[in-house]
């Protein structure tokens, strides 16, 4: 895609418009853009000259006095020029102490003056940046005001200085409602201790100021606010019990921090005892725990009897957390004790402690009756146990409810240690044919390779059930080394696990790193092969691999003696991923007596038919009419006609309506000819507007008729853009992108291999909006590559035409062979992005074009006009 060209940006600062000059030398961008550098050179200098004529000089800087008697008129939705010169100001003064001093005193002043009221909050965000006790006086008068307060109060905390506690101390007295409740919050914020006294006496007060004090107590701590908070803690409820509550623990938790563990206790006791609050118990709980960790221990195991609560959630956090082995022990010792839920959470703490101590209670509890026990007991196993805890794992894993298997699986994936495999592989000796299948798939899990010999023995189980796990578990485990006993296998087992010892033996060759390395081994056992059942195995295997080996061995065995051979052969044929088999089974359609050899093989031959781009529609055309010929059945007929849409050639548009008074056979070729005529109706409008009037005339159902009807007015949106065009496969090359593959000629433009190229009609565009479009992303598609197009005009004399362009991305052009345009670029199609003037000779032209693709789309567009603008004359276009 290519890039919107260059414009100079206006001056947005002094809201002004560029000079005509400057207009002008932006218009002139897109002409010299891909000029040499001294034209771009001149070009930008003529745009610096303009700017500097257009753009008026600096002024100077201003004075702080002037910025701020700017300020003072401002008023939300005003230019910010004066905020942002002071915030400069402010930024500036940082680094020096006396210009910051000096630019605090006068922002400061501003505030007792009658500047308007957003100039005075802007100035108070800015003081909390440089403000200092200098300040206090002038932001205290401010502590009252019911707009600024708010402000002045968080400035003062920032000062953080006695003078700014003893100013919010001061106007506490004064202040009510939400003001009083601000400057408590700041006093909080403060610390201040001097301030207990009187936000004591503010807890007899209205509930939001009461609750607002005892939070601003919390934060302050020490005993007297405790012992305030204490004596309202005693009588008040519901949502201000809940705020003292909360205040106290926040004096605890200082207390805590200061290592004054009496003092917290004391409270965190005190709180522990609260039945209105679990949230509160739960925090007292862990404070208690640390401030007594003599009484720790007792603390989690009651906290963890009490079922459903927060304390119970914070007593499993704490058991993780409990120092030392001897705990683990206790913990464990205490689990046969809990209830559910705590055996639960305590089991999950305990996995967390990665104790191995733990693993004979967890073994235990995989007993439980109750589920959930079960499940974590279970999980615990596989996270703290070794071999010793295999068979009980696979116990579990072969029984009971889904959701338990599951995690015993995961279980016995998870067990850790050198021996678990060994103990898994001895484990298999004598259990049940399902505990034999969870067995085998642990040892898929835990990737035990060491495990792949014993598991070749395993595949032989009398059990299907257990055989099938084996070589499941095989394709990942075996190595190519283990090829032949994997074979030796397949050649002696029962019809039943032929397909899973065929797709082991296939996920392991697949190793190899070659197709030699992948198939040699398969074939010696193929050439030592007598029995069909056999040969028809390997032949399967050798199949799916794939490669020239392959290909080769399926090829010898098309001559196999046995009927049975010669049909797998012919259905591996059929569905090999490429047209180089089509011979063979050309071949065989013409040779074989049987009947449903025939069959596989013409119906491949047909699919292998199409499987091929570069295969010129005349040939495949051919081989298609070979095919009708050869007593084909109504399904290879219809598989035929399905075929012939996608040649796009008149020849295969006759050929589809010749079918058209077979009943049986007139649904496919109706639908072939439609798909045939929209993809050439552009290259061939006469014939298939001859075709489709036809079968308007006589089609079977309304629907039909429409979709000719269609196909005819599609011809109407061509306008004047050449729509008759073939196009040519799409050439790459490794490393190289579209920008360098606009030079690297390829074979349409090589006369020594131009006659090769397998062209093929284009279809027109099915875009309404772009009817002119000739689509190669939808017709070739990819990325970063290149494809030609093709087509041949008819002048009724000499003449001189501009031929108009437009392409995604690059285009080069060639008229009657020689190069006369050429622009490599990446871009989006518009018409007319290029102009060229060409000479037509009389009679036929060749024009061609090479179209490169990058990214997303890919196309072009292409009509002649006169020199004048107007319609070209006397101009008619064809294909090859």
């Amino acid at each position: 895609m290519q890039a919107a060209p260059f414009v100079p940006p206006e001056n947005h600062r002094l809201r002004k418009p560029l000079s005509p000059g400057l207009r002008a030398a932006a218009r002139l961008f897109p002409s010299v853009a891909h000029h040499d550098g001294s034209l771009r050179s001149l070009w930008a200098a003529a745009c610096l000259a303009c700017l500097l004529t257009a753009v008026p000089a600096l002024p100077a800087a201003e004075a702080p006095a002037d910025v701020l008697e700017r300020l003072k008129t401002y008023r939300f939705g005003q230019s910010a020029a004066p905020l942002e010169a002071v915030e400069k100001l402010v930024a500036e003064s940082r680094a020096n102490p006396a210009a910051s001093r000096d630019l605090a005193r006068q922002l400061a002043a501003l505030l007792a003056t009658d500047a308007a009221f957003d100039a005075k909050q802007f100035v108070c965000r800015q003081l909390v940046l440089i403000a200092t006790e200098e300040q206090v006086p002038a932001l205290a008068r401010l502590l009252n005001d019911e707009h600024l307060s708010h402000l002045a109060a968080a400035v003062l905390v920032h000062i953080g200085r006695p003078a700014s506690d003893a100013a919010l101390r001061a106007a506490l007295d004064q202040a009510s409602g939400r003001l009083q409740i601000g400057l408590i919050n700041a006093l909080g914020d403060r610390r201040d201790g001097q301030a207990v006294e009187k936000l004591t006496a503010l807890l007899g007060g209205p509930e939001e100021t009461a609750a607002a004090a005892a939070a601003a107590l919390g934060k302050i701590g020490g005993w007297p606010a405790v012992s305030s908070l204490l004596e309202l803690w005693a009588k008040a409820s519901g949502a201000l019990r809940l705020a003292v509550g909360d205040a106290l623990m926040s004096c605890a938790d200082g207390f805590l921090a200061q290592r004054n563990m009496g003092q917290a206790a004391a409270i965190y006791e005190r709180l522990m005892g609260s039945e209105q609050s679990p949230r509160l118990r739960a925090a007292a709980l862990r404070g208690l725990a640390a401030a007594r960790p003599d009484q720790a221990m007792s603390l989690v195991l009651a906290a963890l009897r009490e079922d459903g609560t927060p304390g119970q959630q914070v007593a499993a956090e704490l058991a993780r957390e409990l120092p030392g082995a001897a705990a683990t022990r206790a913990l464990a010792n205490q689990l046969p004790q809990m209830t559910a839920p705590g055996q639960v959470l305590l089991l999950s703490a305990l996995t967390d402690r990665a104790d191995k101590a733990v693993l004979p209670t967890a073994v235990k509890l995989c007993a439980s009756a109750n589920p959930a026990v079960r499940l974590q007991a279970l999980g615990a196993v596989g996270a703290l146990g070794d071999a010793s805890v295999v068979r009980l794992l696979v116990s579990h894993a072969s029984s009971g409810a889904e959701a338990e298997r599951a995690v015993a699986r995961a279980a016995l994936a998870a067990l850790r240690g050198r021996d678990v495999n060994w103990a898994i592989l001895r484990t298999l000796e004598g259990s049940k044919p399902s505990e034999r299948v969870e067995l085998v798939n642990a040892l898929g899990r835990r990737n035990a390779t060491e495990a792949g010999p014993r598991l070749l023995k395993v595949a032989e189980d009398p059990n299907p059930e257990v055989r099938v796990a084996a070589l499941r578990v095989l394709r990942d485990l075996s190595r190519l080394d283990d090829l032949p006993a994997l074979i030796a296998l397949l050649l002696k087992r029962q019809a039943t696990d032929r397909n899973e010892l065929e797709q082991t033996i296939i996920a392991v060759a697949r190793q190899g790193a070659d197709d030699v390395q992948r198939t040699s081994v398969v074939l010696s056992k193929l050439r030592e092969a007598t029995a069909p059942e056999a040969k028809n195995s390997l032949l399967q295997i050798i199949g799916q691999l794939g490669g020239p080996q392959a290909l080769g061995a399926l090829r010898h065995a098309t001559q196999d003696p046995d009927p049975t051979v010669r049909l797998t052969v012919a259905r591996l044929l059929a569905d090999w991923p490429t047209d180089e088999p089509l011979r063979d089974l050309l071949s065989t359609v013409r040779s074989a007596n049987d009947a449903q050899l025939r069959r596989v093989a013409l119906h491949g031959l047909i699919q292998l038919i199409g499987r091929n781009e570069t295969r010129s529609p005349t040939e495949a055309l051919d081989l298609y009419r070979q095919a009708m010929s050869w007593n084909s059945g109504v399904a290879e007929k219809r598989m035929v006609l399905s075929g012939l849409a996608e040649l796009r050639t008149l020849a295969a548009l006759e050929y589809a309506a010749s079918f058209l008074s077979d009943p049986v056979l007139r649904p496919e070729a109706e639908a072939a000819l439609l798909a045939l005529a929209r993809g050439i109706v552009a290259a061939y409008p006469d014939q298939t507007t001859a075709a489709m009037k036809q079968m308007m005339a006589s089609a079977t159902t309304e629907t039909i008729r429409q979709q000719a009807q269609a196909i005819l007015q599609l011809q109407e949106t061509f306008g004047e853009y050449i729509t008759a065009w073939q196009h040519s496969p799409a050439y790459a090359k490794e490393g190289a992108d579209s920008l360098q593959l606009f030079d690297l000629p390829f074979p349409p433009e090589l006369p020594a291999q131009a006659q090769g190229v397998p062209w093929r009609v284009l279809p027109p565009s099915t875009n309404p909006a772009q009817p002119w479009l000739l689509d190669l992303l939808a017709a070739v598609g990819g990325e970063q590559r290149v494809a030609y197009l093709r087509t041949r005009v008819h002048s009724d004399r000499a003449q001189t035409l501009v031929l108009e362009l437009g392409s995604d991305d690059g285009i080069k052009v060639w008229l009657n062979g020689k190069v006369v345009h050429g622009h490599n670029v990446q871009r989006a199609i518009q018409p007319a992005q290029e102009k060229v003037a060409v000479q037509l000779q009389a009679g036929w032209n060749s024009l061609m074009l090479k179209v490169t693709q990058n990214v997303m789309g890919w196309g072009a567009c292409a009509r002649f006009r006169a020199p004048d603008g107007a319609k070209a004359e006397g101009l008619r276009f064809a294909v090859e």
